[in-house]
């Protein structure tokens, strides 16, 4: 027994179709076309077995059909050899059902008994009622038996006369969509539209339903959270379809950025009142088993449904359930195209310190550990805690594997698309340069611009040793961040870079061939993986100022001691991994009061001791 979207345990409750057939006539083909598109069209069906024993849950069985809202007897050349069938269609005829026939491969005068196909059948029953081969036994059963034939018999009749659909040579599937449509105009159901071909979507549909727990008796309130363009207001109309045959009163408020821009907000709110009012009765509470769904790309709303909850606003509600939406799909260019706008209006709602944050992580930072990140921002007085969260909560950006910074290809996608549409033409003329060809052909031209903010050089060992010198860095006054492999700074560098909070000079070569290379605004310094040793040059041309909080030395092969850590006062983190030929730390690694983060692991062998001791005296 098949009951649509739920268990058989919940069999007394009501229906909105009750299908009635001869098994081994129709379940494998039009049954089964018909049962899965009224259930996808989100109709309430139950699926009665003819291939069960008689006795079986037969009266509760009919009793379902007193709760049904439509009956449907698909009316076969063996539906009339069935009792059970014969007792759901009595049933049907003396409860005064709404009965829609479905004439699958007779005709009305077939069931209306004059050509002798149905009343042949009718007979055979009589016969074995006679014979004492029915379910009960004597005569008083057998008189009884042969009543119920009488009426058999006269409900036959009666449904023959009934306006019902004749199968003949339609196709099941477009017979069952256009039933299903009729069904649906005369429950009256309140249909969401929804796109066809939604792959992918039953694994969420299923996460809400069981979030939701229909079968509870309690107030539910669910969100569903994630970036613009990823379905939610789809899942939630899908749900929606599902679930509008539990509730007395139902209601779908859509569009809401669009209608408060057009018709102001509150008129929005009217609107809500309104249709709270026709579900609850009162604005501040809900009926025992209710269910409201929230759809929001800003999970912060979520958060203050959740205090709205403990100030008793909904006294019967559990704590607000969420779901999250995430692009786990490969869009269609259409469905890519509408996903895009829809971040683009998300993008353009952020405060500008916050697209700051957006465009740096899409171009330079995604899948990396946000720490730097951070001293980065804060240096720039951006604040960044406060609008991390804002996109954390707007759902563009999430903290993965304990601390890296992650965004969906898509999200990436629109923020560096963003940038490109700074200036289509030239390079020079944006404010993120990550692609090695142009950030290459911007330096090497000496055609960056006071709107170069950061640049991403990608390594390239054709390019290994490539100079560039103080024109080609110039015109880039406002530039903040630059990581490069390889390349070299050549000559005198003064007063160019000095707004450079945060330089990754990997595979940094051992020559050291610029002079005066000042950066009194640098924050982290990530020499990693170069070939520099206690000898090289940049120790001391090298001029960080008072800022530095960040020396990243991961890999340094070659570093057997440290350099002097005295003019490194504000350094907080200090990262000497994999420095394998160190043995000596500089003893003025004591003095850096805010020293709170050292790595020495893979290194830690080679030394034979921290000189600490001073930093920790009294």
């Amino acid at each position: 027994m098949e009951i649509g979207g739920t268990s058989f345990g919940v069999l007394g409750s009501d229906y909105q179709v009750f299908l009635s057939f001869r098994g081994w006539d129709t379940r494998q083909g039009f049954t089964d076309t018909l049962y899965h598109c009224l259930t996808t069209a989100g109709i309430h069906v139950f699926k009665d077995d003819d291939d069960q024993p008689m006795d079986e849950n037969i009266e509760k069985i009919l009793d379902t059909i007193n709760g049904s809202a439509i009956c449907i007897p698909i009316l076969s050349r063996g539906y009339a050899s069935s009792k059970r069938c014969l007792r759901e269609l009595t049933r049907m005829v003396e409860l005064n059902k709404k009965v829609i026939p479905i004439f699958y491969d007779v005709t009305p005068a077939d069931v209306k008994l004059p050509t002798g196909l149905y009343m042949n059948a009718l007979r055979g029953h009589s016969r074995e009622i006679k014979n004492g081969k029915g379910p009960e036994q004597g005569i008083d059963a057998q008189e009884g038996s042969a009543s119920e034939v009488q009426r058999w018999e006269g409900s036959l009749r009666e449904v023959g006369k009934f306006t019902g659909r004749e199968l003949r040579d339609t196709s099941y599937n477009t017979f069952c969509e256009s039933i299903t449509k009729e069904i649906l105009m005369k429950l009256k159901v309140k249909q969401k539209i929804v796109p066809d071909q939604l792959i992918g979507m039953d694994d969420q549909v299923n996460a809400v339903l069981q979030l939701l727990d229909i079968e509870a008796h309690d107030v539910r309130y669910v969100g569903i959270h994630g970036i613009g363009g990823t379905g939610k207001t789809t899942l939630a109309k899908v749900v929606f379809n599902k679930l509008t045959y539990h509730f007395d009163g139902c209601s779908f408020l859509s569009d809401i950025r669009e209608s408060s821009r057009r018709d102001g907000i509150k008129n929005l709110q009217r609107q809500l009142r309104d249709q709270i009012e026709k579900l609850a009765g009162k604005s501040n509470w809900f009926g025992t088993g209710s269910r409201i769904i929230v759809t929001t790309k800003d999970i912060r709303v979520l958060a203050t449904e959740r205090a709205a909850l403990r100030e008793g606003v909904l006294k019967q509600s559990n704590e607000v359930k969420t779901f999250e939406m995430e692009l786990d799909f490969v869009p269609s260019l259409k469905v890519f195209s509408i996903c895009k706008d829809k971040l683009e209006v998300t993008y353009n709602e952020l405060d500008d310190r916050a697209k700051q944050m957006f465009l740096d992580i899409a171009c330079f930072v995604v899948n990396k550990d946000k720490t730097n990140a951070m001293y980065m921002w804060e240096a720039s007085n951006i604040c960044p805690s406060i609008w991390l969260e804002d996109l954390i909560s707007m759902s563009l950006v999430k903290i993965v594997d304990g601390n890296k910074l992650w965004m969906h290809d898509l999200v990436r996608d629109l923020g560096r698309e963003i940038v490109h549409k700074e200036n289509f033409v030239d390079p020079g003329g944006r404010s993120r340069l990550w692609i090695l060809e142009e950030a290459f052909g911007t330096l090497e031209g000496e055609e960056g611009s006071e709107k170069v903010e950061a640049m991403y050089l990608s390594d390239d060992e054709q390019l290994e040793g490539k100079c560039f010198g103080y024109e080609a860095f110039e015109c880039l006054k406002n530039l903040r961040f630059l990581e490069w492999y390889r390349f070299r700074f050549d000559g005198d560098m003064n007063r160019v870079l000095t707004k450079l909070r945060w330089l990754s000079w990997h595979n940094c070569p051992a020559d050291f061939r610029a002079t005066n290379l000042n950066l009194p605004n640098l924050v982290i310094l990530d020499l990693s993986w170069s070939d520099i040793s206690e000898a090289w040059d940049g120790w001391s041309q090298i001029k960080v100022g008072a800022k530095l909080k960040v020396l990243d030395l991961t890999g340094c092969k070659k570093l057997s001691r440290t350099p002097d850590f005295s003019e490194y006062s504000t350094l907080e983190r200090l990262i000497l991994a994999n420095c394998v030929a160190l043995t000596e730390i500089h003893s003025s690694i004591g003095k850096l009061k805010k020293l709170r983060h050292l790595n020495i692991k893979g290194s830690e062998p080679a030394i034979p001791a921290l000189p600490l001791e001073e930093r920790f005296s009294a």
